[in-house]
């Protein structure tokens, strides 16, 4: 058998150009395209889509995170931040309703019921745990049933703790009493008692020392560890995120077991009396279950702006009274300057009393009203 021979493969004719060959022509740079991998425009556009992707993520993750705090996370945040508080600014407003046994009544103006309403602002230093200072006013009105009739009154102070001492000053009283039958002499208590007070109204009077102010350091460290676990707590109900003086917040409404927590805190207490009383209150709802707080909390720095005590009830079991409570305070500007200056025309209580008591009883007993005659030495040998 003969080899196999290969095709041959064809060929196709040059083409001859008419054009002039052109030598050494640099390449032509088409503005259409997109730039270089390696040009600098692509590693700026590069590093800036990286900078934006590694933000996108932070912030999707710190979102996350926020989202993904518990409220006792929180509550506890919120306390440790309240250990490093220096100053900070409030208002309040509460309002009590007293109703007492007859039996208990045991003077002739004893109370069978009473209602109080206060407001109070002010601000407050605790740079110095061991010496707050304190620069608020407050006022309020008060109205209360007896078997003799009715009282009703108005009061407005202004009160500043400073270096351990206490200074008041009455700006405003005003009491009334309607009785049920004519009562002289309660109406004459009663007026005494407006006399001798309108003494003391527009003066700076220094009280005794403040030597029983309680302050965080003198709080048991086991007691703290026991809060922080926070056990009293018995449920927490999350009411979503609000502003509050426009910090967002989150707004949580816990209901807190009293009983517990007052034991926890008796602890605290060194007076055996008050630590007994203190382990036997009574505090629930108006719905007979425990009684509930709403607090909001900075969501960036955990600072409380507000807390609400819904209407609670306190059984007083030893003067069988009941005490129905409810109020709020709002706390702003923390860590603010605060200054607070002790009066300059401050006097001491007894003096005031001694005045208010001169004004009504005539000259003091103390000061005789003509100068006494010079005794006669006695000679001694």
């Amino acid at each position: 058998m003969e080899p196999t021979q290969p095709t041959p493969v064809p060929q196709t004719p040059a083409v001859e150009s008419n054009s002039t060959p052109v030598q050494n022509t640099p390449p032509v740079q088409s503005y259409d395209s997109a730039p270089s991998p390696k040009s600098p425009a692509s590693k700026w556009i590069a590093i800036i889509v990286l900078l934006l992707l590694v933000a996108g993520v932070a912030a999707a993750a710190y979102k996350f995170a926020e989202q993904k705090l518990e409220p006792k996370q929180v509550l506890l945040k919120a306390y440790e931040k309240a250990q490093t508080t220096k100053s900070a600014y409030f208002s309040a407003n509460a309002k009590f309703n007293v109703q007492a046994e007859k039996d208990t009544a045991n003077n002739i103006i004893a109370a069978e019921s009473a209602e109080f309403t206060l407001k109070m602002e002010g601000s407050s230093d605790v740079t110095n745990p061991d010496s707050p200072k304190v620069d608020l006013t407050m006022g309020g009105d008060i109205s209360a049933k007896t078997e003799k009739g009715d009282i009703s009154g108005k009061i407005d102070l202004s009160a500043r703790g400073i270096d351990d001492q206490i200074y008041i000053k009455l700006n405003d009283f005003s009491v009334s009493y309607t009785p049920v039958t004519p009562d002289p002499l309660t109406a004459g208590i009663i007026g005494f008692v407006e006399g001798m007070v309108s003494g003391f109204k527009g003066k700076w009077i220094i009280t005794e020392e403040a030597t029983s102010t309680v302050t965080t350091n003198d709080i048991p460290q086991e007691v703290k560890d026991e809060l922080n676990k926070f056990e009293y707590i018995e449920s927490i109900e999350n009411m979503g995120d609000e502003k509050i003086n426009g910090v967002n917040s989150y707004h949580y409404k816990i209901r807190v077991n009293t009983d517990m927590l007052f034991k926890i805190l008796a602890k605290a207490e060194k007076d055996a009396e008050v630590q007994k009383k203190m382990e036997e209150y009574i505090v629930r709802g108006t719905d007979k279950q425990n009684p509930v707080v709403e607090v909001w909390i900075g969501k960036s720095d955990f600072n409380i702006y507000k807390v609400v005590l819904n209407p609670a009830v306190v059984d007083d079991i030893e003067t069988k009274t009941t005490i129905t409570m409810q109020g709020e305070m709002v706390i702003k500007d923390y860590n603010k300057p605060v200054t607070v200056e002790a009066p300059k025309d401050a006097v001491e209580l007894e003096t005031i009393i001694e005045e208010a008591f001169g004004g009504l009883l005539g000259p003091s007993v103390s000061a005789p009203a003509t100068p006494s005659k010079t005794p006669t030495p006695i000679k001694t040998r």
